[in-house]
């Protein structure tokens, strides 16, 4: 005997753009697990999983959900460090061992307050720490000679061995001590290096900018000139540099302020951007650079500080920045909103059936470019339906499926058709509101509840012409 089953798709209404708008744009963005995770700055793949780092710890994204990882006191992640006998997890707790989905903290001589910074060497794993720098022999953290002042937070392969950036200075790791580098100046904190034009190797301190070399460091120019720098990159005329005062040159021998049109002030970060031009993210706003004169993009004063890009579909520029997810044409840029906000984006991540996944300050988000042909999909797949009512004496099964991106749903006058095995339609079904779930748009449709597989849907739109297309 064949009983009717209602399948009803719920689908979250975000604020997502009309179905003629650009096809490539950003649409849709949805939040996933909501508070769970707290802030997600980190991503990693493994070859099982996709692990997120958040401020609440480790978690696991799974088929559209999050999921924590057992008992994880490791406070904020920082940073994972694959090994041959597992993952590392750089916490703000200190340094964590996980394997098979477990969460086991590595027994240290001594507290390491938190873990940001990780490298190989032939004698262990070296571990920057806030209270030293240790080493890990792939049980526990020594710590080693020389690293006791503490907070250790990056590592660069200099001209004569491994240097490393600390509250204290720059250190020379000879492989089994920490040194640190003379200088003609005090360095202060040692925030960043970089290979600069002519085989030189810059340090940005918080003292000002040197010059390393013969295992000695040289000023270059003051602090108190050009503020701390924050970023480099690359430009044929000379290295740019990201201040606190603004956007700089160095061509070998000098810094000179390389502002020409409007101000940018403090200068965090550079992309290169659509058309070969460079992006500048600074406190002002999002700025382009064509090697003479900075100019504020359209609406780039909205975003605030940029910290994350993402090269979508079409030339379009994803833009996570301080003030939510934005995106950039080539000329502009507008932001793209959801009912709910994302605060400051991190980072993105390309996630599982190629769906483009969000670091954020108010969780983990998904972004959708194409969001009806992402629900056609859904509906094609069977295994996305959740059974949630299961069918007893005749009463109809109850089918949830979740999608997030139908706000377009009634400006195009969307309806479901149901189409049996014999390619005879069911009577179109309108997507419609319900009433006690305010964002929330479904359908329903009966159909035999022992052949569900032997059915098909699809979208129509009435706003379509001529007729009735599918979407």
């Amino acid at each position: 005997m064949r009983h009717p089953v209602t399948f009803s798709v719920g689908l979250l209404l975000l604020a997502c753009g009309p179905l003629w708008a650009w096809a490539e744009e950003a649409r849709c963005i949805v939040r996933v697990g909501g508070d769970l995770t707290g802030s997600v700055s980190q991503f990693y793949d493994t070859p099982s999983e996709l692990l997120l780092g958040g401020k609440n710890g480790l978690f696991r994204y799974d088929r559209g959900r999050v999921v924590g990882v057992g008992y994880s006191p490791t406070g904020s992640i920082f940073q994972f460090h694959d090994t041959p006998s597992g993952l590392l997890l750089g916490a703000q707790t200190g340094l964590f061992h996980y394997d098979s989905g477990r969460v086991i903290r590595v027994e240290s001589d001594l507290p390491t307050g938190f873990v940001s910074a990780f490298h190989d060497t032939p004698g262990g794993i070296l571990v920057g720490a806030q209270s030293g720098l240790f080493r890990y022999d792939g049980n526990r953290l020594v710590l080693v000679e020389g690293g006791e002042k503490g907070g250790f937070a990056g590592f660069h392969d200099g001209p004569d061995g491994l240097l490393l950036s600390a509250l204290s200075g720059l250190y020379r790791y000879d492989g089994k001590r920490a040194v640190l580098v003379e200088n003609e100046e005090t360095t202060g904190i040692v925030f960043d290096l970089h290979d600069g034009p002519g085989g030189v190797l810059l340090v940005s301190a918080n003292k000002g900018l040197f010059r390393y070399g013969g295992l000695r460091l040289v000023l270059v120019e003051r602090v108190e000139n050009m503020g701390v720098v924050n970023a480099f990159h690359d430009r044929p005329g000379g290295l740019l540099l990201g201040t606190l005062f603004g956007l700089y040159r160095y061509d070998g021998n000098r810094v000179v302020l390389a502002e020409g049109g409007e101000k940018t002030g403090y200068v965090y970060a550079f992309h290169d951007g659509p058309g070969g031009l460079l992006l500048v993210s600074a406190k002002n706003g999002l700025f382009r650079y064509d090697g003479n004169r900075v100019v504020l993009v359209n609406g780039g004063e909205k975003s605030g500080l940029a910290y994350a890009f993402h090269d979508g579909p079409g030339g379009l520029l994803l833009v996570g920045a301080e003030n939510g997810l934005f995106q950039y044409d080539g000329i502009g840029i507008a932001p793209v909103e959801g009912e709910e906000k994302t605060g400051l984006v991190h980072v993105f991540h390309d996630g599982p059936n190629g769906l483009l996944l969000m670091g954020a300050e108010n969780g983990l988000f998904r972004v959708s470019f194409e969001p009806l042909a992402k629900w056609q999909h859904d509906m094609d797949n069977w295994s996305e339906l959740q059974e949630t009512s299961p069918s007893r004496f005749g009463i109809p099964t109850r089918w949830t499926m979740t999608n997030p991106c139908s706000a377009v749903a009634d400006q195009l006058g969307l309806h479901v058709v149901a189409t049996d095995a014999a390619g005879k339609d069911a009577p179109p079904v309108k997507v419609h509101h319900i009433d006690h779930a305010p964002g929330i748009a479904s359908f329903e449709v009966l159909v035999p509840v022992s052949e569900p597989g032997d059915w098909t849907f699809r979208l129509v739109s009435e706003a379509a012409t001529p007729g009735t297309v599918s979407i």
